[in-house]
Order: C-alpha cells, then sequence, then structure tokens
C-alpha cells in the first residue's frame, strides 16, 4: 500500500521503536500484514503460567528460536496467542523487523537474544526433531529465501539491507552452522530451566554468561 506523510504524522502508532526510540517512517510504498484475530476473537499476548498447556504445537517455539539464531534475530521472539478452539491457543509469531542482525544489520546477537522470554511454554527440547530440522535449515532455506526475496520492492532492496541479508543467508550454507546454533539454544535454555527437563546432549557452543530476562514496564 502507499502511504503518505500526512498519514504518518496523524498515526504515531505506526512509527517504527529502534532500541526504545520512535522512529518515524519513510512515505511511499508500504508492506501490509494481514491483521491477526477479527471480530469476537480473543487474543492474548502474555499468559499465565497454567495456560501454556493449552497451546497448539509448543514444539514451535523451539523451531522459530532455532530460525531467528540462525537468522541473526535481534530481539526477543513476539507472540500473540489466538483463541482458536475450545481450551485451544493458537501462537501467531510476529515482529520480524529485527532479523538479519536488527534494523540496521550491524548487531551480532547471541542465539539467547531471539528467545521468547517466558521460558515455561517450551517445555522439554524435542532434539531428534530439532536436529533434522536443523538440516532442512541448512538445505533448504537458503533457496528459500533468495527466492522469497525477489518478490520485495526495487526501492526496499538497499546495498546494507542486500548486504546483511546476504551475510546471514551465506552462514547458513556453511557446514555445521545450524547444528552448533542448536547447540547454544539448548545451552542457553538450561541456564534458565530445570536442566533436566533438556534430553541430553553434547553441547559443542561456549556457554552463554547469562540471559536477561527482564521485560520492560513499557511493554507491560
Amino acid at each position: 500500500m502507499t502511504v503518505s506523510d500526512q498519514f504518518i504524522e496523524e498515526n504515531p502508532g505506526c512509527w517504527i521503536f529502534n532500541n526504545q526510540k520512535p522512529v518515524q517512517p519513510v512515505s511511499g510504498l508500504a508492506f501490509g500484514s494481514r491483521v491477526i484475530g477479527g471480530a469476537g476473537v480473543r487474543l492474548w499476548e502474555i499468559l499465565p503460567g497454567s495456560w501454556f498447556q493449552r497451546v497448539q504445537n509448543p514444539h514451535n517455539f523451539w523451531r522459530a528460536w532455532l530460525i531467528d539464531a540462525c537468522l541473526g534475530h535481534a530481539d526477543n521472539r513476539q507472540v500473540v496467542f489466538q483463541e482458536w478452539k475450545v481450551g485451544s491457543l493458537k501462537p501467531c509469531f510476529i515482529d520480524h523487523g529485527f532479523l538479519f542482525g536488527g534494523a540496521d544489520g550491524t548487531h551480532r546477537p547471541k542465539a539467547a537474544r531471539s528467545r521468547y522470554l517466558d521460558p515455561r511454554v517450551y517445555g522439554n527440547a524435542p532434539v531428534p526433531q530439532l536436529s533434522k530440522y536443523a538440516k532442512t535449515i541448512h538445505e533448504v532455506f537458503p533457496e528459500i529465501l533468495r527466492s522469497l526475496v525477489q518478490d520485495v520492492p526495487a526501492q526496499w532492496k538497499t546495498t546494507s539491507a542486500i548486504a546483511s541479508f546476504e551475510r546471514y543467508v551465506e552462514r547458513l550454507s556453511e557446514p555445521g552452522l545450524c547444528e552448533g546454533v542448536l547447540d547454544e539454544i539448548l545451552q542457553a535454555y538450561s541456564h534458565v530451566s530445570n536442566p533436566e527437563a533438556i534430553e541430553s546432549r553434547s553441547i559443542f557452543a561456549p556457554a552463554f554468561a547469562g540471559l536477561q530476562v527482564r521485560m520492560p514496564a513499557t511493554q507491560l
């Protein structure tokens, strides 16, 4: 869609927040994503602990973490939970603006950075399935990502953006990269949960110094 300067000035809710500072978007061609939910649909951003057992396919949180970590997501994973069926919550993974090294492409985030803030949603790590998924990311994702980026408008393909994108796509092709990132997120998770909840696995990556799990009051 085409967005005017007047619309941007009159609707500060569409501004981008980079390190808690508002950044005014540029007018012109903009990406419009589908709204989650609808009339009569209930959504949650933060869940009480007893509700996590109602989340559909919680293993997708592990898969999202692995993808985020491989592609340099420099922000915590954002999720909105939608009431899908009676007693069931469907997670919708949103806000991917800090992939490929953050808004300016210069960040080098550790794997722990892109974890969903409440670790209780993860449960036991499905290590065999994640190992297969890491192989899939290594073998399939580079081609898929390069195919998808062809549909991005030319005016969005700045030199710095393409360089950041290519840097992380090339990383996916490195032998053992995705497997090493998987080891890192398992190691990171062990710092914020009961270590016995993690299935036995050799850890090749160095241990993380620690995790920052605080949420700023403004986000609450």
